[in-house]
């Protein structure tokens, strides 16, 4: 006889027993009464990307992670709940030694300056709950510059600007105008 779940409840202890009332065909009672016990291995979430808690994570960058285990990929699919909800499309490979690749793309980008929580496994699953926290780059802002406004600069002193977060400096000539122009080219670094 061979006992075959679907699947196995993830990291727990099982026991199977017998009762007098197991039989062969001619009516015989089992000699001698089961009591077996087996433990199931764990399902784990590893190989975090960005690793869990991060900050300042680029709005396009999917979030990426490896289930190791025995999972169904159809109700690991449905058991990922993001929050705040945000479209994605969740990419799911079979990996090496047993274990599923997940990648979660934001379609089109995740949310300016948002904390987000990705939610996956439960009840319907062999992963218990487990939660990936991430939080986005927050919307580019000035916060400080020199010389301050209205104040006097020197001819050879320079003008600086700090922004909250890594800027493209290419988009700086188109963005930014200075009147009058420099006695010569402003130099951006």
């Amino acid at each position: 006889i061979i006992f075959r779940p679907t699947y196995w409840q993830a990291d727990c202890n099982y026991t199977i027993t017998s009762t007098p009332h197991l039989r062969d065909l001619q009516g015989r009672n089992l000699a001698t009464p089961i009591n077996w016990e087996f433990h199931t291995t764990a399902t784990r979430i590893n190989d975090i990307t960005p690793v869990n808690d991060s900050q300042n994570v680029a709005l396009s960058t999917p979030i990426s992670f490896r289930v190791t285990g025995v999972v169904d990929a159809n109700l690991l699919r449905n058991s990922i709940f993001i929050t705040p909800a945000t479209a994605t499309t969740i990419d799911i490979s079979a990996g090496d030694n047993e274990s599923i690749n997940v990648i979660i793309t934001p379609q089109p980008q995740w949310q300016i300056g948002t904390n987000y929580q990705i939610q996956i496994g439960g009840a319907a699953t062999t992963l218990a709950y487990q939660h990936i926290r991430f939080g986005t780059t927050p919307a580019l802002r000035l916060i400080a510059r020199s010389p301050g406004d209205g104040q006097i600069l020197a001819p050879n002193q320079d003008v600086r600007f700090v922004f909250n977060t890594d800027i493209d400096t290419r988009t700086i000539t188109d963005a930014l105008s200075l009147t009058p122009p420099p006695l010569h080219p402003a130099q951006i670094t």
